[in-house]
């Protein structure tokens, strides 16, 4: 009796001992795979940096704000530095001159700097170039809203009497939040993700129970995931699109209003995406390119901001989305920037605050 019991409870741990290789080495090797492969093109640049960001990026963990529903929670890498107040560090100015002004940078993951290290942000490159004091109020997925928010978090929670330059730079990451399904274009995908969410975890539903299975699949092989944009749709829709438009420029209405009762200065910025203007693009792979209906949807976006923003005049409005025309190896992918985008930038919004600026309109 005892050997058939020892040779069953044997044959078990052979059993479950395959049946974890075959489910789990399959995890693991993907999770390898994602850890040291290659998906920022700006590797050229500088390998090591870019796998060094994806390993610390994958680290950094996510908490709730009020108002602006996220914040990262302060990480300490060698590429990405979260500080205490969830903003990205920027280098400091060597010689601060207290009677200037500071450079608030808001917007989303370009701003923030996605595959770059501190020092080449373009806040931290508007700081060392011009000694200007920068701070990075930005965030990966941050739409103009959010940015919104964060503004007056810090007005309410900051008394600083120094004069701050505001400076939103918005456009494409609300194209994508706001632009789902039709009967959803009210909505952002938080909105949808934490209906989604309430849903999954109820465990009156099927999907309690389906759902760690789906994600154990999922994680084994990636073809059965979701798509993160599965619901975007860039088919034209000149409402949606007007629509669109419109939350981004009431919301810098709204955010100019408040600067200004504040003493401080606003600007809102139209950054470059690859496709709106002329930028060469040989360095990106077709992965990275966009479908047509998206490069026509987004041009039509960017020329409606364009024409729609004269009929504010209150705004100092400042538009780079052709600043990387005819220049190469300045986009990492559709919509992030590389180091040397990044130096355009801060030398192309430099140019253009100095003529702002110099007008002396309050």
């Amino acid at each position: 009796m005892k050997e058939s019991l020892k040779i069953l409870f044997i044959n078990l741990v052979i059993f479950f001992t395959i049946i974890g290789c075959i489910f789990f080495i399959p995890i693991l090797t993907f999770q390898t795979y994602q850890l040291i492969k290659i998906i920022l093109p700006q590797s050229k640049e500088n390998k090591n940096i870019s796998q060094e960001f994806l390993k610390e990026y994958r680290n950094v963990q996510y908490r709730y704000r009020d108002f602006v529903v996220k914040e990262p929670i302060p990480f300490n890498g060698k590429i990405i530095t979260i500080q205490e107040d969830g903003n990205r560090f920027t280098s400091l100015p060597t010689n601060d001159d207290k009677n200037a002004p500071k450079y608030l940078f808001f917007g989303s993951s370009t701003i923030w700097g996605y595959g770059v290290t501190n020092e080449k942000t373009i806040p931290s490159i508007f700081t060392t170039k011009y000694n200007m004091y920068s701070l990075n109020y930005a965030d990966i997925g941050y739409s103009v809203r959010q940015s919104l928010e964060k503004l007056i978090n810090l007005y309410v929670d900051y008394d600083d009497s120094r004069k701050n330059i505001i400076l939103f730079n918005d456009g494409p990451m609300d194209a994508f939040l706001m632009n789902t399904q039709k009967e959803l274009k009210l909505r952002t995908s938080y909105a949808k993700n934490i209906d989604e969410s309430i849903k999954l975890n109820s465990p009156l539903t099927f999907s309690y129970l389906i759902n760690p299975l789906n994600e154990f699949i999922s994680k084994i092989n990636p073809k059965f995931s979701k798509k993160e944009n599965e619901d975007i749709n860039f088919e034209m829709d000149k409402e949606k699109i007007a629509f669109i438009v419109n939350q981004i420029i009431k919301t810098w209405n709204i955010a100019n209003s408040l600067a200004v009762s504040r003493n401080d200065q606003f600007i809102a910025i139209l950054p470059p995406i690859a496709s709106v203007g002329t930028p060469i693009l040989k360095n990106l792979t077709t992965k990275d390119l966009k479908k047509s209906e998206e490069i026509v949807y987004m041009k039509e976006l960017y020329s409606l901001i364009i024409k729609n923003m004269k009929e504010y005049p209150n705004i100092k409005f400042i538009d780079l989305s052709d600043i990387f025309n005819d220049k190469s190896e300045c986009y990492s992918d559709f919509s992030h920037y590389t180091y040397q985008g990044n130096l355009i930038y801060a030398t192309e919004l430099k140019k253009r605050l100095d003529n702002i600026l110099s007008k002396g309109n309050k």
